[in-house]
């Protein structure tokens, strides 16, 4: 397909298609299977929506209601696992269907790390301008998280509106692992764009952590995008 002959995957070192250890071709099959099973379920009984239920069929719209979620996440798994007809559709369907333009309050982190990030490496396997159009469609939604005192983005934005919020289980505070891991796909989107405000909006976020870093160097998990100031509290990893 033409999906097929246009992707960009590095080699693997030391893999020989023509000289494949049996066990090992067997293993790869299974693994392409069980994609193509998990994705052929979303696919069949909840395209255009945010994930499947497995076990029922059912489909779950989470956070992102109307925005076909696991079908932009999946879209650089397909191509490596060789599904193209999967992705061929996919892309159909989002090339179609795809809008920003809906009045409804996401999660930065999650739409970042999912279609963000879905679309940006889509983009950077294929060359296909709709998928860098359609990061940076979405990247300019989500900069108005970020336009508060302290230069950290609040936990929530409106598509439409670009009003922010944070949910009320945050009491008004960010995540720490939520404003501390949007770096690598905003500067991503810099990257493609060769536009800088992106990957600027993300440095300033390091910049504040680092004049609020305690001098054990442990943040904790709460921080205000008020003023910077840290929320005692445990510390966790993972």
């Amino acid at each position: 397909t033409n999906a097929g002959k246009n992707v960009i995957i590095p080699n693997v070192v030391g893999y020989d298609p023509e000289n494949e250890d049996p066990i090992v071709k067997r293993r790869r099959e299974a693994v392409v299977g069980a994609i193509k099973h998990a994705y052929g379920g979303y696919e069949t009984h909840c395209m255009g929506q945010s994930e499947l239920k497995p076990a029922t069929g059912g489909c779950h719209n989470w956070m992102f209601p109307g925005i076909a979620m696991t079908a932009i996440d999946s879209l650089d798994t397909l191509l490596i696992a060789g599904l193209n007809g999967e992705y061929e559709r996919a892309v159909a369907y989002l090339k179609q269907s795809l809008s920003w333009d809906k009045d409804m309050s996401v999660s930065v982190f999650e739409i970042t790390i999912r279609c963000l990030g879905g679309f940006l490496s889509a983009y950077q396997m294929t060359r296909d301008n709709f998928f860098l159009e359609s990061a940076r469609q979405l990247g300019d939604r989500l900069l108005p998280a970020f336009k508060t005192p302290s230069n950290l983005p609040r936990s929530l934005v409106n598509l439409r509106t670009g009003s922010t919020s944070e949910p009320g289980w945050m009491s008004g505070m960010a995540v720490l692992a939520e404003i501390g891991t949007l770096q690598l796909e905003f500067a991503s989107l810099s990257t493609h764009t060769k536009d800088s405000k992106y990957q600027i909006a993300v440095e300033a976020v390091y910049d504040r952590l680092k004049k609020v870093m305690p001098n054990n160097y442990l943040l904790p998990c709460y921080i205000s995008p008020n003023d910077g100031s840290l929320m005692p509290s445990s510390i966790t990893l993972g």
